[in-house]
């Protein structure tokens, strides 16, 4: 990151540019999922609630100044995360996906029916990672209301 902010970017070629971007928004999502993976840590040890914040939430908007919003945001999507199958921990701890595609998937699996198997639960958090490659958070909600058609029919 620091050769990045001391970079001459006027002096790279508009391929070369682009890659650079390319590999900082990998390198992002990597960064996000590591922050996720900490916020989860830091809430469920009770690092907040220890050094008299009302949440975990409000510790990071007064520790780090950041909108309310987005701490809560933070907090909401590590917890959901954590929660979810494995397959998406491991691919937002990897960067393959997004903070907001992260979101789209938990939603997703969330209006799957209570009583479905965990099998069929698992395998459509897997197929949605793996859309995460090629669909953006807007397609992937789509593809996420109709996922139970692709992964369980018999049950749909």
């Amino acid at each position: 990151m620091a050769e990045l902010s001391q970079a001459r970017l006027w002096g790279l070629s508009s391929p070369e540019l682009v890659a650079v971007f390319d590999q900082a928004l990998v390198l992002a999502a990597e960064l996000n999922g590591g922050l996720l993976r900490l916020v989860r840590e830091i809430d469920a040890r009770g690092v907040a609630r220890s050094e008299g914040a009302a949440s975990t939430a409000v510790w990071i908007r007064n520790r780090y100044r950041v909108s309310i919003r987005y701490a809560h945001r933070l907090v909401k999507t590590a917890a959901a995360v954590d929660a979810a199958p494995p397959v998406l921990g491991e691919a937002v701890a990897a960067g393959v996906v997004n903070q907001d595609q992260a979101e789209v998937i938990v939603r997703s699996l969330a209006n799957l029916p209570r009583d479905i198997a965990t099998e069929i639960r698992d395998r459509a958090a897997a197929a949605l990672v793996d859309y995460c490659a090629e669909h953006d958070p807007a397609q992937l909600g789509m593809i996420g209301r109709r996922i139970l058609h692709v992964v369980g029919p018999d049950e749909a």
